[in-house]
């Protein structure tokens, strides 16, 4: 992955720096999280979001491995990132749109919250499926995917930081 290294290591350093915020804000307003519907999930969401960022780059900088085992390491990231998102979106789903809510949301937060781990797990499987072809190129299916996710952990921040407070 020759001219690669340089961003892969601005993006785990960026993800764990990211991942150190999110922390912060919720620590900052545990209180409020755990006594509002669906915010541990919310939580929780960008942790994920940027620990699997964190762990695709730093595999992606591991010198000397031929492409195929590049993607493997992709794909396989991106269908425990899958399986492990879906899992909190649909608790999430289930405690935010539970008829005994009293303050349901607004459909559309959701539904574009879905639809940024969607796009990024879709990205990411993009990426290893190529990789793992010997496709070089799969590597910038990477970029939106780090771009999204990292979209999808600032707005999760925003609403763990700001939002909790309104």
């Amino acid at each position: 992955m020759d001219g690669w290294d340089n961003y892969f290591v601005a993006q785990a350093g960026a993800a764990a720096a990211f991942a150190g915020l999110v922390l912060v804000s919720v620590s900052i307003n545990l209180d409020k999280i755990i006594k509002g519907p669906g915010l541990v999930g919310r939580s929780a969401e960008p942790l994920i979001v940027l620990f699997t960022l964190f762990v695709t780059a730093s595999f992606m900088l591991i010198p000397e491995q031929v492409l195929w085992v590049y993607g493997i390491e992709v794909l396989a990231t991106a269908i425990v990132f899958s399986a492990t998102i879906g899992h909190v979106l649909w608790r999430q789903h289930k405690i935010l749109f539970a008829p005994d809510n009293p303050f349901p949301p607004p459909p559309h937060s959701f539904q574009l919250r879905l639809a940024l781990c969607l796009a990024t797990a879709i990205l990411l499987m993009v990426a290893g499926v190529l990789l793992t072809l010997d496709h070089e190129r799969g590597a910038f299916a990477l970029v939106p995917a780090m771009v999204v996710g990292f979209l999808l952990a600032f707005m999760d921040a925003w609403v763990l930081l700001i939002e909790v407070d309104r």
